[in-house]
């Protein structure tokens, strides 16, 4: 792989499938076919123990998902998340609020996160 997203992101993006109620699956994606068709890409800083950002994030789901039913303009848009947590489980846990494209934590809480914040 190779091209701008993958400079951005790196190689692997990440999502979540919930198993069930409580149980979820991490499901890895190669950056350029997860964003392959994409005419718009957002980046999302947030943290679980950002009293903001966990209020905005269910309204950003919804235009999420009313972005991406637009009749003819189908799944167009995608959000990757840069995770600001403070841990791994933090991480886990604050993923199952969200429905889209993810960094991984190792690369959000490290120098990858860093850098895209500073820009």
């Amino acid at each position: 792989q190779s091209g701008p997203f993958i400079d951005i992101f790196g190689d692997v993006l990440l999502s979540l499938e919930m198993v069930d109620e409580t149980h979820a699956q991490v499901h890895q994606h190669y950056t350029n076919e997860a964003l392959s068709g994409k005419k718009v890409v957002g980046l999302y800083f947030s943290a679980d123990w950002c009293g903001p950002c966990k209020q905005f994030t269910p309204d950003l789901v919804n235009f999420y998902n009313k972005m991406n039913s637009r009749r003819g303009k189908q799944n167009e848009f995608e959000i990757v998340w840069i995770s600001r947590c403070r841990t791994v489980d933090d991480f886990g846990q604050y993923f199952t609020q969200m429905n889209w494209l993810a960094l991984p934590p190792n690369e959000a809480m490290g120098q990858r996160g860093q850098l895209l914040g500073d820009k």
